[in-house]
């Protein structure tokens, strides 16, 4: 039985590292470019994976959003009823209501049909109890929220 005899001189002759007539630096340019092709192939495919859901969410985040104030509360039969500004340039929409006071948290309530097209001021009622010195905010299935600090009449 031969054995392999690996030594360093056997090392110098295998197939992978001795290629007749290709220098050595034409080697490791020619590794160096597969390593470089392979490795943006695989980032590529792990970050279009990965992130798909991320890059809808970048491009919503980048579009026109509704930027709405509520500058008046109205208290129509113990029900609160929102009188809202949109400055924004698309449409706001606000379905729930939350009463903030303190720490605690009350609702949610649901607000009737409320849209306020861009550049205008609409009423929005409610189901909401009227309250005095509470933080009441409005909020909408695409992210949409007007907040504020009712002191009182």
């Amino acid at each position: 039985m031969r054995s392999a005899g690996y030594t360093i001189k056997n090392f110098y002759r295998c197939p992978l590292v001795y290629m007749r007539g290709v220098s050595e630096v034409v080697v490791n340019v020619l590794l160096l470019a597969i390593t470089v092709a392979a490795s943006t192939l695989l980032f590529s495919i792990f970050f279009n994976v990965y992130t798909q859901q991320q890059s809808r969410l970048v491009v919503e985040g980048a579009g026109d959003v509704c930027v709405a104030r509520v500058f008046d509360v109205g208290n129509v039969s113990g029900v609160a009823r929102f009188y809202i500004y949109n400055r924004g340039n698309v449409a706001c929409i606000f379905d729930k209501a939350y009463i903030y006071s303190g720490s605690a948290v009350a609702g949610p309530w649901s607000v009737s049909s409320c849209r306020v097209a861009p550049q205008s001021v609409s009423l929005c009622d409610s189901s909401a109890p009227y309250r005095v010195g509470v933080v009441y905010r409005l909020t909408g299935p695409r992210g949409e929220v007007a907040e504020v600090s009712w002191p009182g009449p």
